[in-house]
């Protein structure tokens, strides 16, 4: 496609300041190239539309492409392939309960009733899908299932040719030279050859810096010094502003670490309110409690790790700067992610031998951590004096409890869902709770972190974005942790982050591509 090849050229040769252009037609373009922004272009331009897709870092996929790569999509074909069958009043009132602060409900019927279609229009392309079997996180509450999360099927990076090496990879999983993709690379890999081959111009190293808007309505991007025109709409699907300290403080000023590409700065947020739309949700985020073993960096911000494991494998608790726990340690990584994020800082990570000995490498790998980032001692009283908390009476406390397999602070272990993602070899709450008896003793620092914020400029059932007066701010979309989530402060399940990605990436693709044929 000539015009395709121009816009690469165009775009790239600006940035070099070589045959120096100042606009390339296009019909639509996507700020970002993570799921949300790959299932936009390639919507788009299955609906006959000319798309650029501008990615701001020299990698394609975002924190898509480091994630687990797991879609929830309520009543897939991948469902009934598990022997389930999808009841979208159900869903739709699991989702109210699990979102108690506030669901959009008009957003989230949407969602429910397009995922399928989703999943569909995305296998037809080459993008495939396998059923988990995962369920949701709360199985206790009415609408709860099992299988509504997808994951995508193995990926050869050899499919994509020279620009499988422009794909994210993720710090915390090393691929085999030659070995398929699994997980959100998979994805990312799948969804980027669906893209080229529609004939989707991806470009690596350019930013959109500044919305083009006449009367009131977006018409194009400036990247680079280029305009590109894009009468379809422009879609924002730049991630969160996870890294971004300012709008951290302003929004969310109890965040302490993130594990997402660093480069989600914002930047969908900010165009969105230059352009007049309505911000929401600004305080939710995709909460989880992170460690930091080491002193080492990611594309120049500090690396943290994963929780997780350690905070749900028996013989551990987590405390606040008081010394006291505060929540059950087992939850979801969302909740308890968000208890922590609400507790008292510092908080701190207590293990001890036995625990160390079992689960160390499963929980914190191979080397040992960095001495600052690690304490120990004999006693309860002494490893508190050393990270200035009281520990005594709470570790005496919970002994007590998990002597008795019982906790009766925070009901540690009482779910199957807690159950699962303890010890497999133990039966019951023994999965998850031991007492704390072997010395000495250890203990971490933990953070109140995130993989990715949840807020942003409001939008409808299209994906257009609205204004203070919440009304479609013509030509502007914005998709994935680039817009308010419809889902308030809840996480329903493994996969609740690119689901709706991909399905209102899919639903604002085509009502831009629709825009340009108007």
């Amino acid at each position: 496609m000539p015009e395709v090849t121009a816009a690469a050229d165009s775009v790239h040769k600006a940035a070099k300041g070589v045959n120096r252009v100042e606009r390339v037609e296009q019909d639509v373009v996507v700020l970002g190239s993570g799921a949300a922004g790959l299932a936009a272009a390639l919507s788009a331009s299955s609906s006959g539309a000319r798309v650029t897709v501008l990615e701001r870092t020299a990698f394609i996929g975002g924190t898509s492409a480091t994630s687990t790569g797991l879609v929830y999509a309520p009543g897939s074909a991948k469902m009934k392939e598990k022997g389930v069958t999808e009841d979208l009043d159900a869903a739709l009132d699991y989702l109210r309960a699990v979102a108690p602060q506030g669901l959009d409900e008009a957003r989230a019927r949407e969602f429910l009733q397009r995922a399928a279609e989703v999943i569909d229009f995305l296998e037809s392309h080459a993008v495939p899908f396998r059923p988990t079997g995962l369920k949701d996180y709360n199985a206790g509450i009415p609408g709860a299932s099992q299988s509504r999360a997808v994951a995508p099927e193995s990926c050869d990076p050899a499919t994509l040719g020279d620009r499988a090496g422009e794909i994210r990879r993720s710090p915390y999983r090393a691929l085999d030279n030659g070995a398929e993709w699994s997980g959100g690379t998979a994805l990312i890999g799948h969804l980027l050859r669906a893209c080229l081959r529609a004939g989707v111009t991806v470009l690596t190293k350019a930013r959109g810096t500044e919305l083009v808007v006449e009367s009131g309505e977006v018409t194009g991007v400036v990247a680079d010094g280029v305009t590109l025109t894009a009468p379809g709409g422009v879609i924002l699907a730049t991630g969160g502003f996870e890294y971004n300290r300012d709008l951290l403080d302003r929004y969310l000023p109890k965040v302490e670490a993130a594990w997402s590409s660093p480069e989600n700065t914002g930047d969908g947020l900010r165009l969105a309110e230059a352009a007049g739309a309505k911000l929401a949700w600004t305080g939710a985020a995709q909460w989880y409690a992170l460690l930091r073993l080491h002193d080492e960096d990611r594309e120049g911000t500090p690396k943290y790790e994963d929780a997780s494991s350690a905070r749900c494998l028996p013989g551990s608790i987590i405390v606040d700067r008081h010394g006291r726990r505060f929540a059950n340690e087992g939850a979801n990584f969302h909740d308890f992610g968000r208890a922590l994020a609400q507790a008292d800082l510092p908080a701190w990570l207590v293990i001890d031998q036995r625990f160390l000995d079992i689960y160390g490498p499963r929980c914190f790998g191979d080397r040992p951590p960095a001495k600052d980032r690690w304490f120990t001692a004999a006693t309860p009283a002494e490893l508190g004096e050393l990270i200035g908390v009281d520990l005594a009476d709470t570790i005496a406390r919970f002994n007590v409890d998990a002597a008795e397999l019982h906790d009766s602070q925070f009901g540690r272990g009482s779910t199957e869902f807690d159950q699962s993602w303890g010890d497999g070899d133990n039966q019951g709450p023994a999965a998850c709770l031991a007492p704390l008896t072997r010395p000495p003793l250890q203990a971490t620092r933990v953070y109140a972190g995130l993989s990715g914020t949840n807020g942003g400029p409001l939008t409808d059932t299209s994906g257009r974005v609205l204004d203070g007066a919440e009304r479609p701010i013509p030509g502007l979309f914005a998709v994935g942790n680039a817009a308010a989530t419809f889902l308030g402060d809840g996480a329903p399940g493994s996969g609740s982050t690119l689901g709706p990605g991909l399905v209102y990436g899919y639903l604002a693709g085509r009502a831009a591509a629709t825009r340009t044929r108007a």
